[in-house]
């Protein structure tokens, strides 16, 4: 996502967090998204060398629920705290809706702790990548790259392309990007997507002509958004949803990357590096105001409850009101606690 999901560190967990970076004495802080705020999951002491200490985090991790751990190194800053790895977990097999959320918030995190605390990080999607063997070769690519295979070249332009290559030590994001034209087929729709002649494009990474293309254009409705866009290959997708909202009529844009898991890795780092240039396209040459952006492995995940939620979500805190009942009137409908029970005949 674009901009950060505004859940922030409790005290609680900031306070943790403190006293471990002084101290020394605590190794992981494995950290979840509990009830819109970020909290201390699992806190394990230092019980033995590096090495041994690492084993325990891949026990940690759930197949399908993100979480953030924070590895405390051997290492110590100029101001004599401890320093620390920073691991991004976010499984391939999670909700479209907690990707979003955790991928959100990691910035928001690493920031309020202090991004000077931390020496390096790792992202990862499978619990391979976060294991001891995918750590040294971190490590060892870090500091003395070695000749990758292409799949190794493949998956990390992915990477990049999605989420970009950050070092927090020295706060440098490379970001690599693949700056297709698009064509005019494809800006006159997306035009008329602006000014409401019709509300739903769709575009394609065309490789032949190495453009971005259009695929279609037509007037749809919300119920018929999911398979409007294909399950087999991966797709840029813009739908303006007109709806009532508290008594306004409005209509959001929405821009949908929808890349099915299915889909090769080339074509995975092609659309992933397009998105970008596609997007600036859009905001700054057809005029487009974009208010949500989804990526999604299965369209069928853009149902309309998870759409509605996404884009007028219930404010945090707020209790709807219970409907009043009247209380029964006295002698009507309420069991007397002096009825005598019937004589025998």
């Amino acid at each position: 996502m674009s901009h950060q999901s505004g859940i922030r560190a409790s005290e609680e967990l900031s306070k943790i967090f403190a006293d471990a970076a002084c101290s020394g004495q605590q190794r992981i802080i494995q950290i979840s998204i509990e009830n819109e705020s970020l909290e201390a999951l699992n806190i394990l002491p230092v019980s033995g060398t590096f090495e041994e200490d690492y084993s325990q985090i891949i026990p940690l991790l759930s197949d399908r629920q993100p979480c953030f751990v924070l590895y405390r190194l051997d290492t110590q800053s100029k101001a004599g705290n401890y320093e620390w790895l920073y691991l991004s977990y976010i499984p391939n097999d999670a909700k479209v809706r907690d990707k979003m959320i955790y991928a959100s918030t990691s910035h928001t995190l690493t920031n309020q702790l202090g991004t000077t605390h931390f020496a390096d990080s790792i992202f990862g999607t499978e619990k391979e990548d976060l294991s001891l063997e995918s750590y040294h070769k971190h490590r060892q690519h870090q500091t003395a790259p070695a000749p990758l295979t292409q799949r190794e070249e493949e998956l990390a332009e992915v990477k990049a392309a999605e989420s970009g290559s950050v070092n927090i030590a020295s706060r440098r994001t490379h970001v690599s990007g693949v700056n297709f034209p698009i064509s005019d087929a494809a800006l006159s729709e997306l035009s008329k997507l602006k000014d409401g002649s019709l509300n739903f494009v769709q575009l394609c990474v065309n490789t032949t002509q190495e453009i971005i293309d259009l695929v279609s254009s037509e007037r749809i409705t919300l119920d018929t958004l999911a398979s409007s866009i294909p399950i087999d290959q991966p797709r840029f997708t813009f739908f303006a949803y007109q709806h009532n909202h508290q008594g306004e009529d409005i209509s959001p844009i929405l821009f949908i990357y929808s890349c099915p898991t299915a889909s090769s890795i080339r074509e995975r780092m092609l659309y992933s590096s397009c998105r970008g240039s596609l997007l600036a396209a859009a905001e700054n040459d057809v005029g487009l105001n974009i208010s949500k952006k989804f990526e999604v492995d299965d369209p069928s995940e853009l149902t309309s409850q998870y759409i509605e939620e996404d884009l007028h979500p219930e404010p945090v805190g707020i209790v709807k009101p219970q409907a009043f009942r009247r209380p029964a009137a006295p002698g009507r409908n309420a069991p007397s606690r002096n009825r005598r029970a019937p004589k025998p005949e």
